[in-house]
C-alpha cells in the first residue's frame, strides 16, 4: 500500500444495536461502497467471516460493559476483495441521546510474513497451471481433479486478497456451472470451502476456502517444498 493510504484513518458510528447510522468519507474509501450501501449494516457484515467471532464477542463485551476494544481484522471490500484494518472501537456517551459506538479504522499489513505469503501463491499458481496443462496435453477426462482444482483456486485466491463466485470458479476450472456446483456443495459439506454470509450454494454466491484447509494447505506446500 502507499503512503497516503497507509496513513488514511477512517471513521464510522453506530447505534446501540451496532448498525452503522453514519461514516466518512474515507470509510467509504476503505470499504469500496457508497454511503448509502455501508448506513444500516452492521459491522460484521462487511467482515470477513472467519473475523466474525471474536470481533462478535468483542461487541457483546462492549455492550455488557462498556470496555472499548481494537482489533486487526479483514474487511470485504465492494470489489470482493480483502482489506486487512486495525479497528478501534469505543463507546460515546453525550449525555443528549442514546448511547453510540464510535468506529476508527486504519490499514494494517497482512500477518502473514511478505515471503511466506509469495512463496504459497507462486505454489498454487503453479499447481493450478500443471492441471491447466495437464487437461490441454492429455485430455480433460485422463486429467481431471475437481475437488482439488477448486480448493487451489480458492486457496490463491485468499491469499491474493480475492472473493470468487460460482460462475468464477466454473470458467477457472474449466468445468459446466451445474458441475461446479455439485462439486461447490460437497465441499461446502465437507467443512473445506464456506459460503459468504451463508448463501445457499449457487453460482452468484461467493465462496472462500475454510481456515482449517486454508492451513492444510500452507503446511502441504511447506513440507513438499513447492
Amino acid at each position: 500500500m502507499d503512503r497516503a493510504q497507509a496513513e488514511l484513518v477512517a471513521h464510522c458510528i453506530a447505534d446501540q444495536d451496532h448498525r452503522i447510522i453514519a461514516c466518512d468519507d474515507a470509510y467509504c474509501e476503505l470499504i469500496g461502497l457508497d454511503r448509502h450501501e455501508i448506513v444500516g449494516l452492521h459491522p460484521l457484515d462487511l467482515t470477513h467471516p472467519l473475523d466474525r467471532d471474536l470481533n462478535g464477542v468483542l461487541l457483546d463485551g462492549l455492550a455488557s460493559s462498556g470496555s472499548a476494544f481494537s482489533i486487526t481484522k479483514r474487511y470485504v471490500r465492494g470489489d470482493r476483495g480483502l482489506i486487512w484494518v486495525t479497528n478501534g472501537v469505543a463507546p460515546v456517551r453525550d449525555g443528549l441521546g442514546p448511547e453510540r459506538i464510535a468506529a476508527t479504522s486504519k490499514r494494517a499489513a497482512s500477518p502473514v510474513t511478505r515471503s511466506a505469503l509469495a512463496r504459497n501463491i507462486a505454489a498454487a499458481r503453479r499447481l493450478c497451471l500443471a492441471f491447466l496443462m495437464g487437461k490441454n496435453l492429455f485430455g480433460s477426462e485422463l486429467v481431471s481433479a475437481p475437488g482439488a482444482e477448486l480448493l487451489l483456486q480458492l486457496y490463491s485466491a485468499e491469499l491474493e486478497g480475492q472473493c470468487l463466485n460460482g460462475d468464477d470458479l466454473a470458467a477457472r476450472v474449466h468445468l459446466s456451472g451445474a458441475a461446479t456446483l455439485r462439486w461447490l456443495k460437497l465441499l461446502v459439506e465437507s467443512g473445506l470451502v464456506e459460503v459468504e454470509r451463508a448463501e445457499p450454494v449457487a453460482a452468484t454466491a461467493s465462496f472462500r476456502i475454510a481456515k482449517r484447509c486454508e492451513m492444510m494447505l500452507d503446511a502441504l506446500i511447506v513440507a513438499a517444498k513447492l
